[in-house]
């Protein structure tokens, strides 16, 4: 923990270092929403648990949701926040902040956020700084879920992903490759890249295009797919955003 502390913590100019490491994301997030629910319950009344809220993006990983039960929070106080595609599907501020002003209206207690640097679906870095300072007006816990893209981070031309991170409570060669072959679906008329790549993982598909191809361009993407991975040499997988079908590449070694 010095050592993280040495490396990573203190170019931030951190006052203090307090923390744990955990095994999983998913225990990170139920013991950081666990101590987010206490501090404010200790004032109000544990009665009061019913009116604490829980904030994310419909980008956010599902466990969230999960853990938002398992605390004892009410399923019905988690709120999605909806993203876009013109935003890349980040977690915007002044999305959650319209989110905010309504439940305040309505008695609600706004307790946690969790934004992310790498999301599931679509590997969205979310703008850690607009959210930071919103978590800080509204005087709420802020956490960062950097499960997918910390290891990567780590580098220093990776760093700026985690503008903002001092606001919340070697990959390289990968990160090349990938950004190798998100060069060759621009190049190709037939493909594009379905979201900016921020790191190892390639979003991409075969465009919609009736003069190359005739039938349905989704249909086409899961052939593709499914004829790619039956070749044994690779192994892909998709995502679906609304009703546009992705294809994910990851540059990865895992001898």
């Amino acid at each position: 923990m010095d050592s993280l502390q040495t490396e990573i913590i203190n170019p931030l100019e951190l006052d203090s270092f307090v923390g744990g490491i955990h095994g999983r994301t998913c225990e990170a997030i139920v013991y950081t929403l666990a101590a987010a629910r206490d501090k404010p319950l200790k004032d109000i009344g544990k009665d009061k648990i019913t009116i604490l809220v829980v904030y994310g993006s419909n980008q956010t990983h599902y466990v969230l949701q999960k853990a938002v039960k398992l605390v004892g929070n009410s399923p019905l106080n988690f709120r999605p926040i909806v993203t876009s595609s013109s935003a890349d599907f980040a977690f915007l501020p002044n999305g959650v902040r319209m989110a905010l002003d309504q439940d305040l209206a309505n008695g609600l207690f706004p307790l946690f956020f969790c934004t992310t640097i790498g999301t599931t679906a679509t590997r969205v870095v979310d703008p850690l700084i607009g959210l930071g300072i919103v978590a800080k007006d509204y005087g709420m816990w802020l956490h960062v879920d950097v499960a997918y893209t910390g290891s990567a981070c780590i580098c220093l031309e990776f760093r700026p992903y985690l503008d903002g991170v001092e606001l919340c409570d070697s990959i390289r060669k990968y990160v090349e490759l990938a950004k190798h072959f998100e060069g060759l679906q621009a190049i190709d008329c037939r493909f594009e890249v379905a979201v900016p790549r921020k790191f190892t993982l390639v979003g991409f598909r075969l465009k919609s295009n009736p003069s190359i191809f005739s039938n349905d361009v989704s249909n086409l993407n899961r052939e593709l797919l499914e004829a790619v991975n039956a070749r044994g040499r690779a192994f892909m997988t998709h995502s679906v955003v609304g009703d546009t079908y992705m294809l994910w590449c990851d540059w990865c070694d895992y001898d």
